[in-house]
Order: structure tokens, then C-alpha cells, then sequence
């Protein structure tokens, strides 16, 4: 499972499972043991099965080490092993592994490090997993009260936060906690782009998406303002040349976003193909790690849900994500100051504001209203 997908690993071999080390939804280190498979009639010695995942780091089932260790053998295990990495001890809590800073931020903060999951080498807690703690809501951080058994609750059920909803949880409270969010909405007039729709689907005898429109447009715009097609990595700010754009889509399995490449180079057609069949292959999981990986900049539509406007998370490392909303039907005065009928899209863009000032973002957002209310422009200026 990666942080957007869910890949089946084939089995090494044919027979039945002899031994499970890890339990249903445990993190598990990379090389380690999950299970033994027995083939055939095969002889095992489940004692010596049993030792298996002793000889393998990160083992959940290594023997502990004595109690009485000698004070030099504590030392050593307490030496850093990772430049800019030093062990925090403390009573009850083992070694931890943390950064100078993220020390620092917890112990200004009040924060017990034995509370906080590291996303640094061997585990190590770095300032962004502070910040990500201080981002959760207080009831996360303190331990939880035990309620008396007359006063149990009966009238709602728990579901685990797990698997690919914990990882969507974690990657967008990262988002949240470490982006200043700022988001500008750009109301659409959209009867010419159904007329140019229209016309291209008669054209091409397939009925063309009105988001993949959209998406033209938006990929369009970025050539005037190029920096939204970035990524924040640290202290630095890396602008793509190219425009891979991510566009998520609903599952029940929960969100994922496969990314249509080089989306720049590409036509109207073009990108309605292929994010046509992103979007099928997304919802029957057979996408392949490539096709959801290395994404520039999101689009979000929720427009066939009923929604007409809302503001979308962005997807971390990325500075920009573009919410669009479903077509709403109104009056406006015409020319002639006549009522007439017209067609309108929302669209919020929210950016990264570490990254983009306020003044781009919102003449990003009314470049795209220019273009979706004017198409020809985008098309002849191509």
C-alpha cells in the first residue's frame, strides 16, 4: 500500500499459509516476514518458525533486551547513528529518534514525544511531524477517559480509521497543518462552452466531457502563470515544465488521483480519452502505480454529485488545486436588458499561500473564468 494505492503482491509460491506474523491493518516494515507458506507436504518446525522474524529489523516479535544490560551497552545503543538525529530518552518511553528542532517544539509545546509517530529515517520525529500533531484536534492528544460501565454509550457504532482512509487522513492533515490555504471562487457563464461542447461532440460522434474541457482550460492558464505548477519541498519551491494533472476521482475505497502526463501537450480530445479511462480503470483498481504517481497540480469535480461550490484540500507536496461545481441554471440580462436564461459553473481555486501570493492565485482563477467564457481565445491562442 502506498500512500494513493493499493497493489496486490503476488504470492512467492503455491501451498497453504503455515504461520501470520503481522495482524490486518499493521504498518509493516519493508523486507520484513508477514507470514510463512507451506508447499506441498513439506516438514515445519513451528519453534523454529516461531524465531524467524528475530533475525529480521523491525520485528514487532524480537526478543526484548535484558533488563540488567550492562551501563556501557546502553550507552552505545543510545549513540546517534544519523547525522542531525539524537536520541531523546526518557523514563518509560525507550529511545526516540528526533531532530534538534523537533525537540525543541515539543518541549515548548508540552508535547510527549512518545505520542508522536516519526516520519523520518528509522522512524525519527521532524518538525513537520510536530506540526502535525499540533494539527490534530485536542481530543487526539489526550489520553481517553475510561466511562463507567452504567454510562457506556449504545447509541453509535466505531469504525476503525484504517488502511487507505488512514492514509488519506494523515496526507491531508499534513496538507492542512503545513499549507496556509487561501482560495479564490470565480462564478462561469458557460453557455458558449456547451456550444463549442455541443458542436465537438456532433464533430466527433462521442459525447465530450465538460470537465475535460475545463481541464484544457486550466492547463492553458498555467502558461501565464506558470509557478502554480509547483511543488513546496522543504525551504524550496520547484517549478515543473511540464503539467502533470491530477484529477481525483471517488471511490468507495476512498479518493485517489491518477494523473494524466505532459496534460500541456495534449488537445481537448485527447485529454477526454485518457481521463476517461483514468477514471474507469481508477474505480475498478487496475491503475498501476505509474499512472497515479508524480502529479504537478489537481483538478476536483463534484459537479455530477449536485454540488455547486466547495473548496478542495490540496494535494501535499502540490501548491494548487482547482474545485469545480456543477452547472446551476439562473436569469441575467442580456445586452438588450432582456431575461434570458444562462448556464453557470463555480470554480474555487485554493493555493499554497507559502508558495503563491494572493494576487496570482485570484488572476489565475479569472484567466481560467476568461477563457471557459471565451474558448476560441484558448484555441486559437495554442
Amino acid at each position: 500500500m502506498t500512500s494513493k494505492l493499493v497493489i496486490d503482491v503476488k504470492s512467492p509460491a503455491a501451498g497453504k499459509i503455515f504461520r501470520v506474523f503481522a495482524d490486518v491493518d499493521e504498518i509493516v516494515e519493508v523486507g520484513k516476514i508477514i507470514a510463512v507458506i507451506q508447499v506441498g507436504d513439506e516438514k515445519l518446525d513451528p519453534d523454529q518458525i516461531a524465531r524467524l522474524p528475530e533475525r529480521h529489523r523491525g520485528s514487532k516479535e524480537r526478543s526484548a533486551a535484558p533488563a540488567a544490560a550492562p551501563a556501557v551497552a546502553a550507552k552505545a545503543v543510545l549513540r546517534p547513528e544519523v547525522p542531525g538525529i539524537e536520541p531523546v530518552s526518557r523514563e518509560g518511553s525507550g529511545d526516540i529518534l528526533a531532530s534538534p528542532v523537533a525537540r525543541k517544539m515539543a518541549e515548548e509545546a508540552g508535547i510527549d514525544l512518545r505520542k508522536v509517530a516519526g516520519t523520518g529515517p528509522r522512524g525519527r520525529i521532524t518538525k513537520e511531524d510536530i506540526l502535525e500533531f499540533l494539527a490534530r484536534p485536542q481530543l487526539e492528544k489526550e489520553p481517553a477517559k475510561e466511562i463507567p460501565a452504567a454510562e457506556e454509550p449504545s447509541s453509535f457504532s466505531v469504525t476503525k480509521i484504517a488502511g487507505v482512509r488512514r492514509i488519506i487522513a494523515e496526507r491531508l492533515r499534513q496538507s492542512v497543518a503545513l499549507k496556509p490555504h487561501i482560495c479564490f471562487e470565480a462564478k462561469v457563464r458557460v453557455d458558449d462552452l456547451f456550444t463549442l461542447r455541443n458542436a465537438m461532440s456532433k464533430r466527433y460522434d462521442r459525447k465530450i466531457s465538460l470537465n475535460s474541457m475545463i481541464m484544457f482550460f486550466y492547463v492553458h492558464m498555467l502558461g501565464k502563470f506558470p509557478l502554480l505548477n509547483a511543488h513546496v519541498v522543504d525551504d524550496e519551491i520547484r517549478q515543473f515544465r511540464k503539467v502533470n494533472l491530477g484529477m481525483a476521482v471517488a471511490r468507495k475505497e476512498g479518493l485517489i488521483v491518477p494523473v494524466i502526463h505532459d496534460a500541456g501537450g495534449k488537445n481537448i480530445l485527447e485529454l477526454d480519452e485518457i481521463a476517461r479511462d483514468l477514471s474507469e480503470r481508477a474505480r475498478a483498481g487496475t491503475l498501476s502505480l505509474a499512472e497515479i504517481s508524480n502529479g504537478t497540480i489537481t483538478v476536483s469535480n463534484l459537479g455530477m454529485y449536485g454540488v455547486r461550490n466547495f473548496n478542495a484540500i490540496i494535494n501535499p507536496p502540490e501548491v494548487a488545486i482547482l474545485a469545480v461545481g456543477g452547472v446551476d441554471e439562473q436569469l441575467r440580462l442580456d445586452g438588450d436588458g432582456k431575461v434570458v436564461p444562462a448556464r453557470y459553473v463555480s470554480l474555487n481555486l485554493c493555493v499554497d499561500h507559502c508558495a503563491i501570493d494572493g494576487d496570482m492565485a485570484a488572476s489565475a482563477v479569472m484567466t481560467v473564468k476568461e477563457l471557459m467564457e471565451n474558448p476560441a481565445i484558448a484555441i486559437f491562442e495554442r
